[in-house]
């Protein structure tokens, strides 16, 4: 099986854990982790984020929030595209929807099998170059943004 990262082809292993240091993490942390692990006192409907063992475990639902390799069975995934019957939309808020480059991030990680690399292999995957940003052009500074797409796309340098 074949995964697309923004259109073009991807393979497995490191590949996988770059998108995920690179893309998953981040958004975890941006858009989940308010309500699911940052404060563990607080975590709402018992689904704690903070490692892959307490998302396969799920939350008060009972059921595996992901099922590795299998995006179709993950609630996780299947609450981010807003359109299950079963699984309430995530993140709540319509403000937070993720956008379909981020929900096919989360698919892609979940059928490569979800893996979540350990501390020492986040800390060599973050110095590595970014390959999941539209354009992998360069960053420029950006003032008045209205989301966090438009202030941290990227552009093509020869055009600049």
């Amino acid at each position: 099986m074949v995964f697309f990262l923004c259109g073009s082809p991807a393979i497995g292993g490191e590949e996988m854990e770059l998108l995920f240091a690179k893309r998953i993490l981040p958004l975890f942390k941006e858009k989940c982790l308010g309500c699911h692990g940052n404060d563990p006192e607080k975590i709402k409907a018992e689904f704690d984020m903070r490692t892959i063992e307490s998302i396969i475990r799920g939350g008060e639902s009972g059921v595996a929030a992901i099922v590795p390799k299998d995006s179709q069975k993950s609630p996780l995934y299947l609450a981010t595209t807003r359109t299950h019957e079963q699984w309430s939309a995530m993140p709540p808020k319509e403000s937070d929807r993720l956008n379909e480059d981020q929900i096919e991030w989360i698919q892609q990680w979940i059928e490569a099998g979800a893996p979540w690399p350990n501390e020492k292999q986040l800390a060599k995957l973050a110095s590595m170059p970014d390959r999941w940003s539209k354009n992998d052009g360069v960053s420029i500074k950006t003032d008045g943004a209205l989301d966090s797409d438009w202030a941290n796309r990227r552009y093509d340098p020869n055009g600049l």
